[in-house]
């Protein structure tokens, strides 16, 4: 088996040291095992166990665990197929002689760069390893070491396993094996890259036959094989054609870019605590899981909400903004096309769908309702990172024609203030667009009909106001960037008109504190939620306000065990356990709230908040759990979707923000 040390530069110093002085400290390895793989695989439709993935490719797999006698990884984990089931529990068992006793597992570990592990018996011991050579292919070899004392048979065999009910036909062709997947035109490729191979098939089981060979005492053999997805509408000859030349041995390049992508975040602003590195760590394998290559309707690369979740399978509007802002810490391309994603799917007019995805045939885009507008705070932290002033001019008018979307189709007494809404009259689908679905807030509200296309709620909501005032400043900084003098005064202009009606519409002198407000802005919703202190992450708050805000914040209101949560705790509709957005922390809140105390120095409360949420986060800084899609804010409890990104994103801005 073949072990990989790559060494890289450990920030590790505190207070006031230097980037230069972080970066002469002692290097460390990159850690394993940050997630686990591990797990049965009971049926296709399992959802008990994580699988791993890179390079945003359509199917995962998982680690067998010490003791299995399948000689193989789990799965794969198929996504492109219904919204995501298993293949098998693991479908191909290599066994380096069917009449040698049996082997067993004794090692599986995880890297963000592969899987590997090793299987023996007193004859022979087999080191698996798998990983991504692209977004199509997974390269697994097969190292087998003959650990006896004399000279061994080597007869391979490779036992192909599905699914009873598993809808697949299996074809030889010139190329492969063609794993053809119920009636669609989608499917997966198995290729031997290094030698030849025999398909039989006998009761319905397949069987690969491997030439014989003879290995002396402690030598070593290696078969490489290539599994290739291959989706509707997809072209993959350019694959075929790369591994037909031998360009698929890039384990080494993987191993280096993750090393890359960990330092890139690491080095970003000092300093990172050392105790805090694997939960940096697991942030980034849980975005490099949900990543996925443009196929099908998916127009563009971007991340899933969680690919383990079954109605995750998509791109939502406002979850790529977000993950757009944490990939620019480390990987601007991917953010762009994050960005570009959701922007295909821009109409004339502005609008953009809340979701869509890579098959219709399974579930329709949604053009219900969009989503809040983060799109500017995406673009220019993308800009920040790189520097890219063709992204921004790519991006520039298209922003500012989705930003006038709002006013017109979401002001319904057009008075410069605006409202969620739906396109389709649905009172739910308004909701939705805020995201925040069920929130106590919007429960006695109701709709109001602007035209056909556009409908309204009957409250002005700050969280949305707030947003739309922090991208009129971004869209005036990216003006300045671009030269565009003349539409950098008018957005000023606009922006400064617009402010002091904000503070003075949403802001509550009584109890100290930011709410949504009736149409015409005369009445208070009075429901301390995490909306409230929106208007200090857009910096639109004075200063009295903002320390008004940052005491309930800090209070027992929102300071539980994890902050910030989406309700006040005093509330009666409070609901921690799984109530949704009626209670439970959802970490882009704690986040916006978190950045909205830095931006008013208050350091030391934002930083006490932090750390809360990365010692008191279920699971969060140990090996092995999945990042989750809220947590219970007074038990500190993982709740609904494993692998989600959007927590993992903020985590990480969180992070270089310490």
């Amino acid at each position: 088996m073949i072990c990989f040390a790559i060494a890289f530069i450990l920030l590790v110093v505190v207070g006031c040291a230097t980037e230069q002085e972080a970066l002469e400290q002692t290097s460390r390895q990159p850690a394993s095992n940050i997630l686990d793989y591990r797990g049965e695989v009971s049926g296709k439709n399992d959802r008990s166990t994580l699988s791993f993935s890179d390079q945003g490719a359509w199917f995962s797999f998982g680690l067998p665990s010490v003791g299995d006698t399948i000689v193989g990884f789990k799965g794969p984990f198929l996504m492109q197929m219904e919204n995501g089931v298993w293949m098998s529990s693991q479908y191909i068992d290599f066994q380096p002689n069917l009449r040698g006793r049996q082997l067993s597992c004794v090692a599986s570990t995880s890297h963000a760069s592969h899987l590997s592990a090793v299987f023996a018996n007193d004859t022979f011991e087999v080191s698996l390893s798998v990983y991504f050579s692209s977004g199509r292919t997974a390269i697994t070899e097969f190292n087998v070491k003959n650990v006896s004392r004399k000279l061994q048979s080597l007869v391979p065999h490779c036992r192909l396993a599905f699914w009873e009910d598993f809808p697949v036909k299996v074809k030889e062709s010139k190329e492969g094996l063609w794993f053809i997947l119920g009636e669609s035109r989608s499917g997966l490729m198995l290729q031997l890259l290094n030698g030849k191979c025999e398909l039989r098939e006998e009761n319905d089981a397949y069987t690969l036959s491997i030439p014989e060979e003879k290995l002396l005492p402690d030598s070593s053999v290696c078969y490489t094989f290539a599994t290739t997805s291959v989706v509707y509408g997809d072209s993959y000859l350019q694959e075929l054609e790369a591994l037909e030349n031998g360009s698929y041995d890039l384990l080494k390049e993987r191993l280096e870019e993750k090393d890359q992508e960990l330092n890139m975040v690491l080095q970003r602003r000092l300093p990172i605590a050392e105790s805090y590195h694997n939960v940096v760590e697991k942030c980034l394998w849980t975005l490099q899981n949900n990543w996925r290559v443009a196929s099908g309707e998916l127009r563009h690369q971007g991340l899933f909400p969680s690919y383990h979740y079954e109605w995750f399978h998509g791109y939502w509007a406002w979850d790529s903004w977000k993950h757009a802002v944490a990939l620019a810490l480390f990987n601007p391309e991917l953010a762009k096309e994050q960005v570009r994603a959701m922007y295909s799917y821009m109409d004339d007019s502005g609008f953009i769908p809340d979701c869509v995805y890579r098959d219709t045939t399974i579930e329709p885009h949604n053009y219900r309702n969009t989503k809040p507008p983060l799109s500017g705070w995406a673009i220019w932290e993308i800009y920040k990172a790189d520097q890219d002033t063709l992204f921004l001019s790519e991006m520039y008018e298209r922003l500012c024609l989705q930003h006038s979307w709002w006013y017109l189709h979401r002001d319904y007494d057009q008075d410069g203030m605006c409202e969620y809404g739906s396109t389709d009259g649905t009172l739910i689908a308004a909701k939705w667009e805020s995201g925040m679905d069920n929130a106590v807030r919007f429960d006695e509200s109701a709709l109001n009909r602007m035209n056909e296309k556009s409908y309204t709620l009957n409250q002005e909501s700050v969280d949305l106001n707030a947003y739309l005032l922090a991208e009129k400043r971004y869209i005036v900084q990216i003006s300045e960037v671009l030269g565009k003098q003349k539409e950098l005064v008018q957005w000023r202009e606009d922006f400064e008109t617009r402010l002091p009606q904000f503070q003075n519409q949403f802001y509550d002198e009584k109890s100290g504190w930011f709410y949504d407000t009736s149409l015409d802005g005369s009445e208070f919703i009075e429901v301390k939620g995490c909306e409230g202190w929106t208007p200090l992450w857009a910096k639109l708050a004075t200063k009295s306000q903002a320390k008004s805000v940052m005491n309930t914040m800090m209070s027992d209101a929102f300071n539980q065990k994890v902050p910030f949560q989406t309700l006040d705790a005093n509330h009666s509709l409070f609901k921690p356990d799984r109530g949704y957005w009626r209670g439970p922390v959802w970490l882009d809140q704690t986040y916006f709230g978190i950045q909205g105390l830095k931006n008013y120095s208050f350091d030391a409360e934002a930083n006490q908040a932090i750390q809360k949420v990365l010692n008191n986060c279920e699971g969060l800084n140990e090996p092995g759990p999945a990042i989750r899609e809220n947590y219970h804010p007074i038990t500190g409890e993982g709740m609904e979707a494993y692998n989600f990104s959007w927590s993992a994103a903020h985590i990480l801005l969180m992070l270089t923000d310490l």
